[in-house]
């Protein structure tokens, strides 16, 4: 058994959990669907646009941490 590969192996797959687990409840806090409807704004369109996009872009990067997992 290869021990270094083993230990980067571990590392990676522990950051994948915590990315996966920890960075979703922090993205999914800042949702606009929070904010109350007196408080929403004329720009409650654009802001949800942009919540979508940075929810998509860290799934993306999840799934890269974990290719990479994969690639050791």
């Amino acid at each position: 058994m290869n021990v270094p590969i083993l230990i980067t192996t571990t590392l990676v797959l522990l950051a994948f959990i915590a990315h996966t687990i920890v960075g979703t409840k922090e993205a999914l806090s800042t949702s606009p669907m929070n904010i109350n409807e007196g408080d929403k704004s004329d720009n409650f369109s654009i802001v949800y646009k942009n919540w979508i996009q940075s929810m998509c872009a860290f799934q993306m990067i999840t799934v890269v941490e974990l290719l990479q997992k994969n690639g050791q």
